[in-house]
Protein backbone atom coordinates (compact mmCIF):
# COMPACT_ATOMS: atom_id res chain seq x y z
CA UNK A 1 0.00 0.00 0.00
CA UNK A 2 3.04 2.53 0.81
CA UNK A 3 3.48 4.66 3.07
CA UNK A 4 0.66 7.67 3.64
CA UNK A 5 3.06 11.18 4.62
CA UNK A 6 1.23 11.66 7.26
CA UNK A 7 1.95 8.30 9.59
CA UNK A 8 3.77 8.35 12.84
CA UNK A 9 2.48 11.89 13.53
CA UNK A 10 -0.65 12.24 16.72
CA UNK A 11 -3.32 14.19 16.31
CA UNK A 12 -5.18 15.66 19.63
CA UNK A 13 -8.29 16.48 18.00
CA UNK A 14 -10.14 18.83 20.38
CA UNK A 15 -12.68 19.65 17.94
CA UNK A 16 -16.68 19.04 17.88
CA UNK A 17 -19.42 20.64 14.70
CA UNK A 18 -18.14 20.49 11.24
CA UNK A 19 -14.97 22.63 10.04
CA UNK A 20 -12.63 21.04 12.89
CA UNK A 21 -13.82 17.42 12.42
CA UNK A 22 -13.24 17.65 9.08
CA UNK A 23 -9.56 18.64 9.17
CA UNK A 24 -8.80 16.09 11.31
CA UNK A 25 -10.83 13.40 9.47
CA UNK A 26 -8.04 14.40 6.13
CA UNK A 27 -5.25 14.29 8.56
CA UNK A 28 -6.79 10.95 9.35
CA UNK A 29 -6.85 10.08 5.97
CA UNK A 30 -2.98 10.98 5.06
CA UNK A 31 -2.24 8.32 8.12
CA UNK A 32 -1.99 10.69 11.18
CA UNK A 33 -3.18 8.67 14.38
CA UNK A 34 -5.81 11.04 15.35
CA UNK A 35 -7.29 11.09 18.94
CA UNK A 36 -10.64 12.60 18.65
CA UNK A 37 -11.47 13.64 22.29
CA UNK A 38 -15.43 14.02 23.36
CA UNK A 39 -16.35 15.01 26.48
CA UNK A 40 -18.75 12.42 28.59
CA UNK A 41 -20.74 15.27 29.60
CA UNK A 42 -21.68 16.89 26.09
CA UNK A 43 -21.37 14.74 23.32
CA UNK A 44 -20.58 16.18 19.94
CA UNK A 45 -24.25 17.48 19.01
CA UNK A 46 -23.49 16.10 15.46
CA UNK A 47 -23.86 13.00 16.71
CA UNK A 48 -27.53 13.09 17.11
CA UNK A 49 -28.50 15.35 13.91
CA UNK A 50 -30.80 13.69 11.42
CA UNK A 51 -31.03 12.18 9.21
CA UNK A 52 -29.01 9.25 10.93
CA UNK A 53 -27.91 5.51 10.79
CA UNK A 54 -28.50 3.72 13.26
CA UNK A 55 -28.44 6.27 15.99
CA UNK A 56 -25.33 8.28 14.53
CA UNK A 57 -25.52 10.92 12.12
CA UNK A 58 -24.83 10.11 8.68
CA UNK A 59 -22.65 13.59 8.65
CA UNK A 60 -20.87 12.53 11.84
CA UNK A 61 -20.04 8.84 10.19
CA UNK A 62 -18.33 10.75 7.29
CA UNK A 63 -16.15 13.28 9.05
CA UNK A 64 -15.12 10.94 12.06
CA UNK A 65 -13.77 8.29 10.26
CA UNK A 66 -10.44 6.99 10.80
CA UNK A 67 -10.62 8.17 14.16
CA UNK A 68 -9.95 6.88 17.83
CA UNK A 69 -12.41 8.57 20.02
CA UNK A 70 -11.53 9.31 24.01
CA UNK A 71 -13.38 10.98 26.64
CA UNK A 72 -12.08 13.60 28.58
CA UNK A 73 -13.87 16.08 30.54
CA UNK A 74 -11.30 18.93 30.63
CA UNK A 75 -13.06 20.73 32.93
CA UNK A 76 -12.12 18.32 35.80
CA UNK A 77 -8.68 18.04 36.97
CA UNK A 78 -8.40 14.38 36.01
CA UNK A 79 -8.97 15.49 32.99
CA UNK A 80 -6.77 18.06 32.28
CA UNK A 81 -3.95 15.62 33.96
CA UNK A 82 -5.00 13.03 31.12
CA UNK A 83 -4.96 15.52 28.28
CA UNK A 84 -1.35 16.65 29.33
CA UNK A 85 -0.43 12.92 29.45
CA UNK A 86 -1.72 12.27 26.13
CA UNK A 87 -0.35 15.62 24.61
CA UNK A 88 3.23 15.17 25.51
CA UNK A 89 2.71 11.92 23.01
CA UNK A 90 1.14 14.02 20.14
CA UNK A 91 2.62 16.16 17.67
CA UNK A 92 -0.37 18.34 16.73
CA UNK A 93 -3.25 20.09 18.42
CA UNK A 94 -6.41 21.43 16.56
CA UNK A 95 -9.40 22.54 18.38
CA UNK A 96 -12.48 24.93 17.19
CA UNK A 97 -13.79 26.74 20.33
CA UNK A 98 -14.79 30.18 20.33
CA UNK A 99 -11.37 32.30 20.89
CA UNK A 100 -10.02 31.62 24.82
CA UNK A 101 -12.77 28.68 25.43
CA UNK A 102 -9.40 26.30 25.04
CA UNK A 103 -7.57 28.63 27.59
CA UNK A 104 -10.20 28.55 29.83
CA UNK A 105 -10.17 24.31 30.22
CA UNK A 106 -6.39 24.67 30.13
CA UNK A 107 -5.79 23.87 26.75
CA UNK A 108 -4.34 27.21 25.37
CA UNK A 109 -1.97 27.37 23.03
CA UNK A 110 0.70 28.37 25.75
CA UNK A 111 -0.95 25.76 27.95
CA UNK A 112 0.09 22.82 25.44
CA UNK A 113 3.38 24.44 24.19
CA UNK A 114 4.52 24.29 27.88
CA UNK A 115 3.45 20.40 28.14
CA UNK A 116 4.87 19.90 24.25
CA UNK A 117 7.09 22.34 22.67
CA UNK A 118 7.23 21.57 18.93
CA UNK A 119 3.46 20.87 18.94
CA UNK A 120 1.57 22.32 15.67
CA UNK A 121 -1.17 23.88 17.38
CA UNK A 122 -4.69 24.80 15.01
CA UNK A 123 -7.43 26.97 16.43
CA UNK A 124 -10.21 27.24 14.15
CA UNK A 125 -13.04 30.09 14.80
CA UNK A 126 -15.44 32.22 13.01
CA UNK A 127 -13.19 35.63 12.56
CA UNK A 128 -10.04 34.67 13.92
CA UNK A 129 -8.42 35.80 17.10
CA UNK A 130 -8.02 38.88 16.92
CA UNK A 131 -9.86 41.60 15.62
CA UNK A 132 -13.40 43.89 16.42
CA UNK A 133 -15.45 40.23 15.76
CA UNK A 134 -13.40 38.23 17.47
CA UNK A 135 -16.01 37.32 20.23
CA UNK A 136 -18.70 36.56 17.79
CA UNK A 137 -20.02 33.01 16.92
CA UNK A 138 -20.18 31.93 13.60
CA UNK A 139 -22.01 29.36 11.50
CA UNK A 140 -21.59 28.75 8.12
CA UNK A 141 -24.10 30.67 6.61
CA UNK A 142 -23.29 33.60 8.65
CA UNK A 143 -20.42 33.41 7.17
CA UNK A 144 -21.47 33.22 3.43
CA UNK A 145 -23.00 35.96 4.06
CA UNK A 146 -20.49 38.09 6.10
CA UNK A 147 -17.59 36.77 3.25
CA UNK A 148 -20.04 38.53 0.45
CA UNK A 149 -20.27 34.86 -1.35
CA UNK A 150 -24.14 35.17 -1.32
CA UNK A 151 -24.16 38.69 -2.47
CA UNK A 152 -22.89 36.83 -6.11
CA UNK A 153 -24.97 33.59 -5.79
CA UNK A 154 -28.71 33.44 -6.48
CA UNK A 155 -30.94 34.07 -9.83
CA UNK A 156 -30.15 36.94 -12.09
CA UNK A 157 -31.65 40.00 -10.26
CA UNK A 158 -32.97 37.99 -7.26
CA UNK A 159 -32.39 37.60 -3.95
CA UNK A 160 -28.42 36.51 -2.43
CA UNK A 161 -28.06 32.74 -1.81
CA UNK A 162 -26.34 30.62 0.39
CA UNK A 163 -24.28 27.59 -1.62
CA UNK A 164 -26.26 24.21 -0.57
CA UNK A 165 -23.95 22.53 1.45
CA UNK A 166 -21.80 24.51 4.40
CA UNK A 167 -19.29 25.45 1.76
CA UNK A 168 -17.47 27.76 4.35
CA UNK A 169 -17.09 25.28 6.78
CA UNK A 170 -15.57 22.32 5.13
CA UNK A 171 -13.36 24.54 2.76
CA UNK A 172 -11.72 25.86 6.13
CA UNK A 173 -11.35 21.67 7.39
CA UNK A 174 -9.39 21.37 3.81
CA UNK A 175 -7.09 24.42 4.00
CA UNK A 176 -6.81 24.24 7.88
CA UNK A 177 -5.40 20.35 7.47
CA UNK A 178 -3.17 22.34 4.53
CA UNK A 179 -1.90 24.41 7.18
CA UNK A 180 -1.09 22.02 9.73
CA UNK A 181 0.78 19.98 7.34
CA UNK A 182 2.99 23.09 6.51
CA UNK A 183 3.42 23.69 10.07
CA UNK A 184 4.44 19.73 10.42
CA UNK A 185 7.30 20.47 7.31
CA UNK A 186 8.28 23.75 8.93
CA UNK A 187 9.37 21.78 12.56
CA UNK A 188 10.99 18.67 9.94
CA UNK A 189 13.53 21.68 8.76
CA UNK A 190 13.61 23.77 12.28
CA UNK A 191 12.27 21.46 15.12
CA UNK A 192 10.10 24.17 16.22
CA UNK A 193 6.28 23.89 16.49
CA UNK A 194 3.95 26.81 15.38
CA UNK A 195 0.78 28.23 15.95
CA UNK A 196 -1.92 28.38 13.51
CA UNK A 197 -5.35 30.67 13.81
CA UNK A 198 -7.08 29.70 11.04
CA UNK A 199 -10.89 32.24 10.21
CA UNK A 200 -13.20 30.86 8.36
CA UNK A 201 -13.92 34.45 7.23
CA UNK A 202 -10.54 35.06 6.15
CA UNK A 203 -10.51 31.63 4.51
CA UNK A 204 -14.21 32.27 2.42
CA UNK A 205 -12.90 35.66 1.60
CA UNK A 206 -9.55 34.52 0.07
CA UNK A 207 -11.81 32.35 -2.16
CA UNK A 208 -13.62 35.00 -4.10
CA UNK A 209 -11.91 34.51 -6.93
CA UNK A 210 -11.59 38.34 -8.75
CA UNK A 211 -14.46 39.56 -6.99
CA UNK A 212 -13.01 41.73 -4.40
CA UNK A 213 -10.17 42.76 -6.64
CA UNK A 214 -12.55 43.65 -9.19
CA UNK A 215 -14.25 46.37 -6.92
CA UNK A 216 -10.63 47.30 -4.88
CA UNK A 217 -8.90 48.10 -8.08
CA UNK A 218 -11.26 48.37 -10.73
CA UNK A 219 -14.47 49.86 -8.65
CA UNK A 220 -16.59 46.89 -10.72
CA UNK A 221 -19.41 45.34 -8.52
CA UNK A 222 -20.02 42.05 -8.88
CA UNK A 223 -24.05 40.81 -8.09
CA UNK A 224 -25.88 37.30 -8.98
CA UNK A 225 -26.14 36.29 -12.66
CA UNK A 226 -28.05 32.82 -11.66
CA UNK A 227 -26.17 29.75 -13.58
CA UNK A 228 -23.85 32.12 -15.90
CA UNK A 229 -20.41 33.37 -15.88
CA UNK A 230 -19.25 36.58 -15.69
CA UNK A 231 -16.57 36.72 -18.46
CA UNK A 232 -18.00 33.34 -20.15
CA UNK A 233 -21.06 33.90 -23.25
CA UNK A 234 -21.85 30.31 -23.00
CA UNK A 235 -21.49 28.89 -19.50
CA UNK A 236 -25.28 28.29 -18.43
CA UNK A 237 -28.06 25.85 -18.75
CA UNK A 238 -28.66 25.28 -22.42
CA UNK A 239 -31.49 22.95 -24.04
CA UNK A 240 -31.49 19.83 -26.86
CA UNK A 241 -34.02 17.81 -28.12
CA UNK A 242 -34.90 15.61 -24.67
CA UNK A 243 -33.05 17.23 -21.94
CA UNK A 244 -31.40 20.47 -20.43
CA UNK A 245 -27.63 20.45 -19.60
CA UNK A 246 -24.75 23.19 -18.57
CA UNK A 247 -22.75 24.14 -21.19
CA UNK A 248 -19.15 26.57 -20.69
CA UNK A 249 -17.01 27.23 -23.00
CA UNK A 250 -14.00 30.16 -23.26
CA UNK A 251 -11.86 31.50 -26.35
CA UNK A 252 -12.39 31.94 -30.32
CA UNK A 253 -10.91 28.74 -31.00
CA UNK A 254 -13.31 26.51 -28.74
CA UNK A 255 -16.18 28.04 -30.05
CA UNK A 256 -15.47 27.96 -33.44
CA UNK A 257 -15.20 24.04 -32.89
CA UNK A 258 -18.75 24.20 -31.57
CA UNK A 259 -20.05 25.89 -34.21
CA UNK A 260 -18.64 23.57 -36.63
CA UNK A 261 -19.84 20.27 -34.52
CA UNK A 262 -23.17 21.66 -34.65
CA UNK A 263 -23.61 22.62 -38.29
CA UNK A 264 -23.50 26.55 -37.35
CA UNK A 265 -21.78 29.00 -39.22
CA UNK A 266 -18.84 30.91 -37.86
CA UNK A 267 -20.45 33.21 -35.31
CA UNK A 268 -16.55 34.70 -34.31
CA UNK A 269 -16.82 36.39 -37.81
CA UNK A 270 -20.07 38.06 -36.94
CA UNK A 271 -19.03 41.38 -35.63
CA UNK A 272 -21.73 41.12 -32.48
CA UNK A 273 -19.79 37.69 -31.45
CA UNK A 274 -16.12 38.28 -33.47
CA UNK A 275 -14.29 37.90 -29.87
CA UNK A 276 -14.89 37.18 -25.46
CA UNK A 277 -16.66 40.94 -24.90
CA UNK A 278 -18.81 40.97 -27.60
CA UNK A 279 -20.06 37.75 -27.05
CA UNK A 280 -20.82 38.11 -23.39
CA UNK A 281 -22.62 41.77 -24.64
CA UNK A 282 -24.91 39.63 -26.88
CA UNK A 283 -24.86 36.64 -25.12
CA UNK A 284 -29.14 36.29 -24.93
CA UNK A 285 -28.73 36.45 -29.26
CA UNK A 286 -26.33 34.53 -28.93
CA UNK A 287 -27.88 31.21 -26.89
CA UNK A 288 -31.41 32.31 -27.84
CA UNK A 289 -31.11 32.50 -31.42
CA UNK A 290 -28.22 30.38 -32.47
CA UNK A 291 -27.31 27.74 -29.63
CA UNK A 292 -30.62 26.78 -28.62
CA UNK A 293 -32.06 25.91 -31.66
CA UNK A 294 -29.28 23.90 -32.91
CA UNK A 295 -29.13 22.35 -30.41
CA UNK A 296 -32.52 21.32 -30.40
CA UNK A 297 -32.10 18.70 -33.29
CA UNK A 298 -29.95 16.73 -31.62
CA UNK A 299 -30.39 14.15 -28.36
CA UNK A 300 -28.46 14.17 -25.02
CA UNK A 301 -27.02 11.57 -25.98
CA UNK A 302 -25.84 12.90 -29.52
CA UNK A 303 -24.69 16.13 -27.85
CA UNK A 304 -22.81 14.21 -25.28
CA UNK A 305 -20.87 12.81 -28.11
CA UNK A 306 -20.38 15.91 -30.56
CA UNK A 307 -19.37 17.99 -27.41
CA UNK A 308 -16.72 15.25 -26.35
CA UNK A 309 -15.67 15.25 -30.03
CA UNK A 310 -14.98 18.99 -30.04
CA UNK A 311 -13.60 18.90 -26.59
CA UNK A 312 -16.19 21.83 -25.27
CA UNK A 313 -16.56 21.54 -21.27
CA UNK A 314 -20.39 20.42 -20.48
CA UNK A 315 -22.36 18.72 -17.52
CA UNK A 316 -25.54 16.98 -16.77
CA UNK A 317 -27.19 19.03 -14.61
CA UNK A 318 -27.47 15.85 -11.63
CA UNK A 319 -29.37 15.42 -8.68
CA UNK A 320 -28.24 13.70 -6.11
CA UNK A 321 -30.14 10.16 -7.11
CA UNK A 322 -28.41 10.81 -10.56
CA UNK A 323 -25.56 11.34 -8.96
CA UNK A 324 -24.75 8.21 -7.18
CA UNK A 325 -25.59 6.06 -10.25
CA UNK A 326 -23.22 8.24 -12.34
CA UNK A 327 -20.51 5.93 -14.35
CA UNK A 328 -17.69 8.40 -13.51
CA UNK A 329 -18.82 8.82 -9.93
CA UNK A 330 -18.56 4.62 -9.32
CA UNK A 331 -15.97 4.40 -11.10
CA UNK A 332 -13.46 6.77 -9.16
CA UNK A 333 -15.00 5.33 -5.98
CA UNK A 334 -16.67 8.38 -4.66
CA UNK A 335 -18.60 6.45 -2.23
CA UNK A 336 -17.47 3.36 -0.32
CA UNK A 337 -18.27 0.74 2.08
CA UNK A 338 -17.25 0.49 5.20
CA UNK A 339 -18.27 -1.98 8.28
CA UNK A 340 -18.60 -1.50 11.93
CA UNK A 341 -19.54 -3.51 14.69
CA UNK A 342 -22.33 -1.25 16.14
CA UNK A 343 -23.94 0.15 13.08
CA UNK A 344 -22.81 -2.66 10.42
CA UNK A 345 -22.54 -1.49 6.54
CA UNK A 346 -22.96 2.24 5.25
CA UNK A 347 -21.30 4.32 2.85
CA UNK A 348 -18.97 7.46 3.48
CA UNK A 349 -16.94 9.24 1.31
CA UNK A 350 -13.77 7.85 -1.03
CA UNK A 351 -10.70 9.45 -0.85
CA UNK A 352 -11.01 12.24 -3.60
CA UNK A 353 -6.32 11.95 -3.85
CA UNK A 354 -5.03 9.45 -5.98
CA UNK A 355 -1.90 8.76 -5.63
CA UNK A 356 0.62 6.77 -7.67
CA UNK A 357 2.84 4.93 -4.78
CA UNK A 358 0.46 4.97 -1.80
CA UNK A 359 -3.38 4.41 -1.28
CA UNK A 360 -6.04 6.68 0.70
CA UNK A 361 -7.58 3.98 2.55
CA UNK A 362 -11.12 4.59 4.19
CA UNK A 363 -11.89 1.11 5.99
CA UNK A 364 -11.84 2.69 9.01
CA UNK A 365 -15.54 3.64 10.74
CA UNK A 366 -16.36 6.59 12.98
CA UNK A 367 -15.68 5.62 16.66
CA UNK A 368 -18.46 5.13 19.35
CA UNK A 369 -17.87 7.22 21.87
CA UNK A 370 -15.22 6.47 24.10
CA UNK A 371 -14.40 3.54 22.01
CA UNK A 372 -10.93 3.48 22.43
CA UNK A 373 -11.21 4.74 26.34
CA UNK A 374 -8.58 1.86 27.57
CA UNK A 375 -6.86 0.86 24.42
CA UNK A 376 -5.04 4.83 23.65
CA UNK A 377 -4.26 4.43 27.46
CA UNK A 378 -2.28 1.31 27.66
CA UNK A 379 -1.02 1.79 23.74
CA UNK A 380 0.03 5.10 24.00
CA UNK A 381 0.72 5.81 27.87
CA UNK A 382 1.56 2.73 28.96
CA UNK A 383 -1.06 3.31 31.75
CA UNK A 384 -1.98 0.03 33.85
CA UNK A 385 -5.41 -1.26 34.04
CA UNK A 386 -5.96 -0.16 37.81
CA UNK A 387 -4.52 3.87 36.31
CA UNK A 388 -6.95 3.80 33.90
CA UNK A 389 -10.06 2.98 35.96
CA UNK A 390 -8.40 5.32 38.46
CA UNK A 391 -8.25 8.48 36.30
CA UNK A 392 -11.73 7.87 34.11
CA UNK A 393 -13.42 7.26 37.35
CA UNK A 394 -12.22 10.96 38.75
CA UNK A 395 -14.00 12.10 35.74
CA UNK A 396 -17.19 10.13 36.04
CA UNK A 397 -16.47 7.94 33.39
CA UNK A 398 -17.07 4.11 33.92
CA UNK A 399 -15.13 2.08 31.76
CA UNK A 400 -14.79 -1.71 31.26
CA UNK A 401 -11.54 -3.29 31.58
Amino acid sequence: MGIRPLEGYRVFDFTVAKSGPYCTAILADFGAEVIHIENPARPDPVRAMKPGYDGTSTEYLNIHRGKKSVQINAKTEAGRELAYKLLKKCDVFVENGKPGSAEKMGLGYKTVKAVKPDIVYASISGFGQDGPYRDRAAFDTVVQAMSGFMSLTGPLGGPFTKAGPSMSDMITGIMTALGVAMGLLRREKTGEGTYLDASMFDIYTSLMEAAIADYVNAGVIRRPIGNRHPSNSIAEPVRCKDSEFILQMFGDEMHRRFFAEFDMPDLTKDERFKDGASRVANRDVLIDEYVNPALANYTMAECREKLTRAKCPFGEMNTIEQLVEDPQFRHRECMIPVTDSKNGTYQIYGSPFKFNNFDMPRKTFAAQAGEHNVSVLRDVLDMKDNEIKDIFGRMGVNVDI
